[in-house]
């Protein structure tokens, strides 16, 4: 576990400088490295696009060996931030074999479902022993616009044991993630006991669930770090129970997804747009849109969200009730 002086010079020192130690050795031809944004209060400096893992841990199409293509040419890209969960099937494993020997190098996360401390630590437990790794960088409490937050809350609830990993040194942040009931989430943001927040970001399903409203909004009052997910809509179609691509599409049209991530960077407070990505060619095309990212103006933004609102119905509420 690293000591306290470690995790102090990381902290001081941001994840700009491992992403120069991560640039160094790869020869004149390594991509130019990604822009970066300050992650709230955490103070780390990450990139504007992160890997998300589930895509390929919980296929039943991609392999292992094409999962491994996938992690490493992200790390290769420039990527940093590697976003996992217990219930990704085989991510955290391959994430370990990707990522052994380069740990302090890059920037991970996992997330904890259970409601119950016990449960919790069990599923923690798990989630390090699969990443080989006696520490994250980020540990969220998922799903948490489906939880009992009151019970979440209460005295030794899980919330506590969430500051206790921190305070153990096996997870440098804290924070929180949610795919529906976006304002039932607001009371835990205000607690102001978090750092970092995960949620959808993008301009069709602004319209439904209203996570730029409310989430949003209470994160950027508490200085969080805010990372957007589900920005081109998940996978198509309305079966949540697994992933199966790569040939199953995301829900935004392919001539939307630069658009898409535009939009979830623009959003005032986002800091990186962690992007689900099944192939090496996936994640070097989102990465050259992150390259040449700029910010919608007035105009396009408008433009957008009126394209969005249109496609509301056809989307459908399939990550759960709004309310």
């Amino acid at each position: 576990m690293p000591s306290s002086t470690d995790r102090r010079t990381f902290l001081q020192a941001g994840a700009a400088l491992a992403a120069g130690a991560a640039w160094r050795g790869r020869g004149a031809s390594a991509p130019a490295p990604l822009p970066t944004r300050k992650l709230g209060k955490t103070g780390l400096d990450i990139p504007l696009v992160g890997l998300g893992t589930a895509c390929c841990g919980q296929s039943n199409t991609v392999t292992m060996e094409e999962t491994l293509a996938c992690y490493q040419a992200a790390l290769d890209e420039g990527i940093l931030w590697f976003d996992a969960a217990r219930i990704y099937g085989k991510a955290e494993e391959a994430l370990s074999r990707v990522l052994k020997g380069k740990r302090d190098q890059v920037l991970v996360t996992t997330k904890s479902g259970p409601n119950d401390p016990d449960g919790a630590q069990r599923s923690f437990d798990e989630s390090l022993k699969q990443l080989g790794m006696d520490h994250v960088d980020v540990l969220y409490l998922h799903e948490c616009g489906m939880r009992d937050l009151k019970r979440a809350m209460d005295p030794g609830g899980v919330l506590d044991w969430l500051e206790q990993q921190k305070k153990a040194g096996k997870a440098r942040f804290i924070g929180a993630t949610a795919h529906a009931r976006a304002a039932s989430v607001v009371p835990l943001i205000e607690t102001g006991r978090l750092d970092v927040t995960m949620f959808p970001i993008n301009y069709v399903d602004t319209h439904q669930y209203h996570f730029e409203q409310h989430m949003l909004a209470a994160a950027r009052k508490q200085g969080m770090g805010v990372v957007g997910m589900k920005v081109f809509g998940g996978i198509s179609g309305r079966n949540w129970s697994r992933y199966i691509g790569p040939n199953l599409g995301p829900q935004v049209a392919v001539d939307r997804l630069q658009s898409a991530l535009r939009y979830c960077l623009s959003q005032e407070g986002v800091t990186c747009a962690v992007l689900g990505m099944h192939t090496p060619e996936q994640v070097r095309q989102n990465l050259a849109w992150a390259r040449e990212f700029k910010p919608l103006d007035e105009v396009e933004m408008k433009a957008l969200l009126a394209e969005g609102e249109k496609l509301v119905n056809d989307w459908s509420a399939r990550f759960g009730p709004v309310a």
